[in-house]
């Protein structure tokens, strides 16, 4: 399971404790188009 759109810390903390080990939102990167995504690089990281 992913939890989408994950703003804060708090709602990081909520999903943890719910077992959810994955999500997704602006916390982590801001939406790019598919252009640019070619462009980045992104790694996994433990925020």
């Amino acid at each position: 399971m992913v939890i989408e759109g994950v703003e804060n810390y708090t709602q990081i903390s909520s999903m943890l404790k719910q077992g959810v080990k994955y999500g997704q939102g602006y916390l982590f990167f801001p939406p790019i188009s598919k252009e640019r995504l070619s462009s980045v690089n992104i790694c996994s990281t433990n925020r």
